[in-house]
């Protein structure tokens, strides 16, 4: 029995040795398999196209994106799709048109409710309308009463008016100088608050950037900066393309601004190699040609750059500062 358990103990060890070895391999390649991909975009007078392809562990997981048309995103693992953006579109396209199509009905069943409501309305509206002691064919009685009415409305009016202007004309001088002293005195109280808040906030904003410009003065500052501008590079430089090849031509519609741009591609052309021609249309404002990128990307030479920027003593030192100061 006892041998038994044994060599059941011996298998489960085999099998999590199996397992956490395919997951050390899995992990192995995930950081030291590079991940290529391939651009290559297109334009003329008619068209405008953008293709993008990347591949991992030869072509075992891909993902490709097309732009304009069909303009979508697929991606593959083994060769199932596990993302296709155009088959999402369209399942939306589908519950949109029904939800719109069930509001519609909502809305017609709403309006024929309303239009019930309203002529049962009207219905009321009619039944309860005011009789007058005049004969149907005479309205002159509804009209002077209502005259009468509207002048005796007037002359209350009136007289209520009269009487708040001879209680303003009662009011002395010396009372209402002394009512506009006293707003004089309270705006001029709202103005000295107002300009004195302005300045603390400016003396506050110029403490601030005294502050920063003193700490990024600092050694420790001038330092992180260094090595963060160092390692950004090297990111750069790890994800850059291995190969640019392309013929552009380009033209702004004006001399000087095409001269501008032709400046600008002689200080990027020993960069960007002798593959890229890019020919000037001084006359017409005008961009086509054709782009091709291609390169690849290191998932462990970026993790190592990051984490050596993330992981510097300087750094930690410098946001504690600046929650320092925010304190």
């Amino acid at each position: 029995m006892s041998g038994m358990i044994i060599k059941l103990l011996i298998v489960l060890g085999w099998i999590l040795l199996a397992a956490v070895l395919l997951l050390l391999l899995l992990l192995l390649l995930v950081l030291f398999f590079p991940i290529s991909y391939r651009i290559r975009g297109i334009r003329d007078e008619e068209r405008m196209e953008v293709f993008v392809k990347i591949r991992w562990l030869f072509g075992l997981v891909r993902v490709d994106f097309r732009y304009p048309k069909p303009g979508n995103l697929v991606a593959r693992a083994l060769g199932i799709p596990v993302l296709d953006t155009a088959k999402t579109g369209a399942d939306k396209d589908k519950k949109k048109g029904r939800k719109e199509s069930g509001s519609d009905t909502q809305k017609e069943d709403g309006k024929k409710e309303d239009k019930a409501d309203n002529a049962e309305n009207a219905e009321n509206t009619v039944k309860k309308e005011p009789t007058c002691a005049c004969s149907p064919g005479q309205e002159s009685c509804r009209q002077e009463s209502f005259g009468q009415e509207s002048q005796g409305e007037e002359s209350l009016g009136q007289e209520s008016f009269g009487q708040q202007d001879r209680k303003q004309e009662k009011k002395p001088i010396f009372q209402t100088m002394q009512e506009k002293w006293g707003n004089l005195q309270e705006g001029k109280d709202n103005l000295y608050q107002k300009i004195s808040g302005f300045a603390e906030k400016l003396k506050d904003i110029f403490n601030r950037v005294q502050y920063y410009l003193e700490l990024i003065q600092k050694e420790d500052s001038k330092l992180l900066f260094a090595s963060g501008f160092f390692r950004l590079g090297r990111i750069l430089r790890t994800i850059r393309p291995r190969k640019i090849k392309g013929q552009i031509l380009i033209g702004t519609g004006s001399p000087d601004t095409t001269g501008y741009c032709m400046a600008v591609y002689g200080m990027l052309s020993p960069y960007l190699g002798k593959n890229i021609s890019v020919t000037p249309d001084f006359e017409n404002a005008v961009l086509r040609g054709e782009l091709f990128v291609r390169g690849r990307i290191t998932v462990v030479m970026l993790l190592f750059h990051s984490a050596h920027v993330l992981f510097d003593r300087r750094l930690h030192g410098f946001v504690k500062q600046l929650k320092m100061e925010g304190r």
